[in-house]
């Protein structure tokens, strides 16, 4: 996929700190902004998914198991008195 061009309005204090980071670092505001954006982008596609495993769990579409039960089923258990 081809580098894409897009406009954000950003705080002052918030370019004066890129831009002092840049120049501290050596490496371009561009390359701060896009790995920022890559993090959060996922951060907030976690926060979506989990938001619908909670909607599912509420609805009652989900449900969950104790993780010794998990464990147990799979052979995962060292300890033998659990």
């Amino acid at each position: 996929m081809s580098d894409r061009t897009t406009m954000v309005a950003v705080p002052g204090h918030l370019v004066a700190r890129l831009a002092d980071l840049s120049r501290r670092s050596g490496r371009s505001v561009a390359s701060y902004v896009s790995e920022a954006i890559y993090l959060s982008i996922q951060d907030f596609e976690d926060e979506y998914d989990a938001s619908l495993v909670i909607a599912n769990l509420e609805a009652g579409r989900e449900t969950t198991r104790p993780l010794a039960d998990v464990e147990r089923e799979l052979g995962l258990n060292d300890d033998p008195d659990v």
